[in-house]
């Protein structure tokens, strides 16, 4: 008998049951302490999720957690502790105290998750730190100003003729189309020309860009490896990601090259961002110019699109909103030409169905997550330890009886100047769709402007109908973003 071996084997498998015995105490320990020492132990929520981060995991792991965490704030109230070092809030006080400016030296909360989304390099407006991030956004913001949209409308109006060819061509052959599959073609389209000068052209080839539908099939992937423990969620991303990240990185620097080089005279979004190139740390540099354009690029299309589908679905669901929303609509413009966003941004009912749209059915249902000061800070009221990590998700605030009547039916009059009395006590400042504070989202008025044109259009030109009406369409799994099922519908032109 080789007893080198078999003392050699007894010794693996002792250090392998004493490293398993020592990793079961460590999160037994752990576990007992998150529940019973923590200091968060005291906030009101499920034991379960204050002792072990499983309990949101679990969730996050099968896409439901807006909807496990709006009925844990339905039971516990407007603070919940969700999980070992998270609480969530759904109050309208905690949008100032938790992503705003602090303080006299205007410091802001710290992201809660820093992992950042593209290649190794330079920073970008999502993982900046707060010096980048404020220089980055001064040159960023002016392309998508009020006054930078009115200079491109005939850019947009140009995009949202090509979903009405698209449509046309449904009702001249009385097939149902799939708008969420138009809308997500027609707010990338736009997005690809704003920041590149050329579109991806999917409205006219009537098929998605690869790359964008590979970002789209990863998005529930990462939000299921990102409950693995921090490191090892990082190296898997990066080596999923990270390949088709710095393909996109490397097509966007090269269109930039492609403009600087033909020197083409558009006075477009681009045109204005170019402007500002710069190595001295004055402007923006080159790679942070192409990072910022496939991030704006990535981000700045689904969720348009997200918002766009969800008003179809309410507005067709609820027939005396059709009505209202065509009659305003129809009863203001005597031809598609007289369609402008001037125009569309004073008509009362259609800005209070995307309101409401956005309160129902808002592009990112989870929070945003930041992290409290090491020495704490006060929200809604309530001191919380540092470096906690904080957020308000948008479906269980903006669904809560304790903000909004009747929370989870679609009322637009809610959002009238002149609202029914029995939406007087709703806490409208609960309702911020974009965020809040110096980090709130930079498209805003670019997302409005897309809502306004296109549901102002369509609805003015055709008649829609659900091909389901019984369905619930709205009832998807959220992987960060909502994962749409098509949304089919009847159309003809209007008579």
């Amino acid at each position: 008998m080789d007893y080198r071996a078999v003392l050699q084997e007894l010794t693996w498998t002792r250090t392998i049951l004493t490293l398993l015995s020592a990793t079961i105490t460590y999160s037994v320990t752990c576990v007992l302490y998150n529940a019973f020492l923590h200091p968060l132990r005291g906030f009101p929520g499920p034991k379960l999720a204050g002792a072990t981060g499983l309990y949101l995991g679990f969730y996050k792991f099968h896409g439901e957690t807006h909807v496990v965490v709006k009925r844990l704030h339905d039971e516990y109230g407007p603070v919940v502790r969700v999980g070992p070092n998270q609480l969530s809030f759904i109050e309208e006080t905690a949008w100032k105290d938790i992503y705003a400016y602090r303080g006299k030296d205007r410091s802001q909360m710290q992201k809660g998750d820093k992992r950042g989304p593209g290649p190794k390099g330079p920073y970008h407006i999502i993982n900046a730190p707060d010096d980048v991030h404020a220089r980055q956004r001064k040159i960023l913001s002016s392309s998508f100003s009020d006054r930078a949209l009115r200079d491109n409308q005939s850019l947009l109006i140009g995009y949202t003729e090509d979903v009405a060819t698209r449509i046309r061509e449904h009702a001249a052959t009385k097939t149902p189309i799939d708008i969420a599959k138009y809308v997500e073609f027609y707010t990338s389209d736009i997005i690809s020309d704003f920041c590149f000068t050329e579109s991806y052209g999917q409205l006219k080839a009537r098929e998605q860009e690869p790359v964008i539908a590979a970002i789209h099939k990863f998005i529930p992937i990462e939000a299921k490896i990102s409950i693995l423990p921090a490191p090892l969620a990082f190296f898997i991303l990066l080596q999923i990601l990270g390949r088709n990240q710095i393909r996109m990185l490397a097509k966007a620097e090269q269109q930039i090259k492609t403009r600087l080089q033909k020197n083409i005279d558009k006075k477009d979004v681009m045109h204005q961002l170019i402007s500002h190139i710069s190595e001295d740390g004055n402007g923006i540099t080159f790679r942070e110019l192409s990072l910022n354009t496939l991030i704006l690029m990535l981000a700045g299309s689904e969720t348009t699109a997200t918002a766009l589908a969800g008003a179809f679905y309410y507005v067709l669901k609820n027939k005396h909103v059709l009505r209202k929303l065509t009659e305003e609509i129809r009863g203001c413009f005597n031809s598609t030409h007289e369609i402008t966003l001037d125009k569309l941004a004073r008509l009362p009912y259609l800005n209070a169905v995307i309101e409401e749209s956005l309160r129902l059915y808002s592009p990112v249902p989870a929070a945003l997550s930041r992290v409290t000061p090491p020495g704490g800070a006060s929200i809604s009221g309530h001191w919380i330890p540092g470096n906690t990590t904080v957020g308000i998700p948008h479906f269980a605030a903006f669904r809560s009886a304790r903000n909004f009547a009747d929370p989870d039916a679609f009322h637009p009059e809610r959002w009238l100047p002149n609202r029914p009395v029995e939406f007087e006590t709703d806490r409208r400042a609960a309702f911020q769709p974009f965020s809040a504070g110096p980090r709130n989202c930079l498209g805003m008025n670019l997302a409005y402007a897309e809502l306004r044109l296109l549901l102002g259009r369509l609805f003015y030109e055709f008649n829609f109908a659900l091909v389901d009406e019984e369905s619930r369409w709205d009832d998807q799994k959220a992987y960060m973003l909502y994962r749409k099922p098509p949304l089919m519908l009847h159309v003809a032109p209007r008579l």
